[in-house]
């Protein structure tokens, strides 16, 4: 295990501001107008992430601390262990399944994870107090946005993220 190189922090750097830029799409998206509720949505979404991003550094391997130790990826076969039986003795094989590129593929899991909780958190709260110029049914479509496009991410990270990672290197 050592420190994630260059192109890790690229990919998980890439996997953590796709919330971000979503949550600010649907809130302009729906806002409509520019007014101080989309502004506060902003700031809100920038510090659910910035807090989700934080408290996943420090409950993962080494706990408590804002640094990261990882396994070293080499081939695209590295992120999909359980596609990859060995025969070490050419006649049983060994069907094992752990994660080689550990934490480079459950923490993006933890992060959205993490993300949607303070989202669930927080913003409903600003936006029953702030967000009273807008029809009812309007202010909380950025939320619903957000309850659909977080699944779609965690689907995309656990079926490609290793073609992800690996498109980034090359």
């Amino acid at each position: 295990m050592g420190t994630p190189v260059l192109y890790d922090w690229l990919y998980l750097g890439f996997m953590g501001l796709l919330p971000l830029i979503l949550h600010w799409f649907f809130i302009e998206w729906y806002s409509g107008k520019k007014s101080s509720s989309a502004f506060f949505q902003h700031i809100t979404a920038l510090l659910e992430c910035t807090v989700a991003a934080l408290i996943t550094l420090l409950v993962n391997d080494p706990v408590g601390y804002l640094h990261i130790r990882s396994c070293g990826v080499e081939k695209l076969s590295d992120w999909y262990t359980m596609l990859y039986n060995p025969s070490p003795d050419y006649v049983n094989t060994v069907h094992c399944t752990q994660e080689a590129v550990y934490p480079l593929y459950t923490i993006v899991f933890i992060y959205y994870a993490f993300c949607l909780v303070l989202m669930m958190l927080l913003r409903p709260l600003l936006i029953k107090k702030i967000a009273c110029g807008l029809g009812k049914s309007d202010r909380f479509k950025s939320i619903y946005a957000a309850l659909y496009f977080l699944p779609i991410l965690t689907v995309i990270q656990a079926v490609g993220g290793g073609l992800l990672c690996k498109s980034e290197l090359h």
